[in-house]
């Protein structure tokens, strides 16, 4: 198994931030549970006590996208926001790019863990258990936000967490090494 792998030579260096949380992508229960609780309760409950930017999917063919925040453009969206909401993706546990794409932009993931995701990224992410209540979710998502210095150090770190793990520099020549070994 190869994770998702980044160029981050170019990564998100400048905290220029505008929203508190993005979300982007699919939303629905059946594919994307956590991604789509988490939007509904902030969508519900406080939509005016945090600033929220929502961005939806764009489509799987580029003849016929709805916008283009696309590729690096969606790094860049990703960027202007302190917390990235995503999802493993179910039942299927599946670390999906934007776990590193959110790393990439200089932002921090809110939702459930993926097993293959590093230990440190684990650790830093913003962790939502499924059988966290609205309380518990409200109590994360406020203490992350509560004090920015403290919430850039662990961004950064973040970053540099995903930078070793998942840039390509790194995991080509380890997929390389496993091919030779075959």
């Amino acid at each position: 198994f190869i994770p998702h792998f980044f160029d981050f030579s170019n990564k998100i260096s400048d905290f220029d931030k505008n929203h508190d949380i993005g979300i982007s992508g699919h939303l629905g229960f059946e594919p994307y549970p956590m991604r789509t609780r988490i939007y509904h309760y902030l969508e519900r409950w406080h939509n005016n006590r945090y600033n929220i930017s929502v961005l939806p999917h764009p489509g799987y063919s580029q003849k016929s996208f709805s916008h283009n925040i696309v590729g690096e453009k969606y790094i860049q969206y990703l960027s202007t926001n302190w917390l990235n909401i995503t999802c493993r993706g179910g039942w299927r546990n599946g670390m999906v790019g934007k776990y590193v794409e959110i790393g990439k932009s200089l932002s921090l993931p809110i939702g459930d863990v993926p097993y293959s995701l590093n230990k440190k990224c684990k650790e830093l992410m913003v962790a939502i258990d499924n059988e966290d209540d609205n309380s518990e979710l409200d109590y994360k998502i406020s203490s992350a936000l509560s004090n920015k210095s403290e919430l850039k150090e662990r961004i950064k770190e973040y970053q540099n967490e995903c930078e070793k793990s998942y840039d390509f520099r790194v995991l080509v020549p380890e997929m390389l090494s496993v091919i030779r070994d075959l």
